[in-house]
């Protein structure tokens, strides 16, 4: 099966941490989403270094719209590694996409099940939220993760991606 990230997953490093296993740039498949758009907009609790506290960290997420497309990257899983992404993403819901999948730059090669993350209603994070803040270290693994697959991607995912509406926030932070 395949996952599509859309967001830390686009990094090598990222996704290799979770699925616990070395990846190579190659190994992800940049692609469309058709009928989403990417926003800051799902919410998880972290434990902000700078702040010493508790506060909700904004994230990447998708929603339906039907003029949109939000770029990512496709990546193939085992039974073992998609386990260790449902919990990673624990506030998201887990959605069959393939059939809304389309080229980036070259065309697919045939793709079993592709899977993606959508934030749960629950998680939405709400502008003006004085406790929430998008997280610039996260921020910045995702800005890498799409340079590493190019000046073409980077720009194509920038375009794809809305601003954040909420203030950033430096220093490191654990999830809780």
């Amino acid at each position: 099966m395949y996952v599509f990230g859309y967001g830390s997953l686009v990094n090598v490093e990222s996704a290799s941490r979770t699925l616990r296993r070395s990846l190579t740039v190659e190994e992800l498949i940049p692609a469309y989403l058709l009928g989403y758009k990417r926003s800051w907009g799902v919410i998880d609790r972290v434990r902000s270094h700078k702040l010493e506290r508790e506060i909700s960290g904004v994230f990447l997420s998708i929603q339906p719209d039907q003029y949109a497309r939000t770029l990512g990257a496709i990546i193939k899983v085992n039974d073992d590694e998609m386990s260790r992404l449902l919990l990673r993403e624990r506030s998201y819901d887990c959605h069959e996409i393939g059939a809304l999948i389309t080229p980036f730059e070259e065309s697919l090669p045939n793709l079993d099940k592709i899977l993606t993350f959508v934030a749960r209603e629950n998680r939405r994070a709400i502008p003006g939220d004085p406790d929430s803040f998008v997280l610039a270290k996260y921020q910045s693994i995702v800005d890498n993760g799409c340079i590493a697959l190019g000046a073409d991607f980077t720009r194509s995912f920038r375009d794809t991606t809305q601003s954040p509406a909420f203030p950033i926030l430096e220093g490191d932070y654990d999830f809780v």
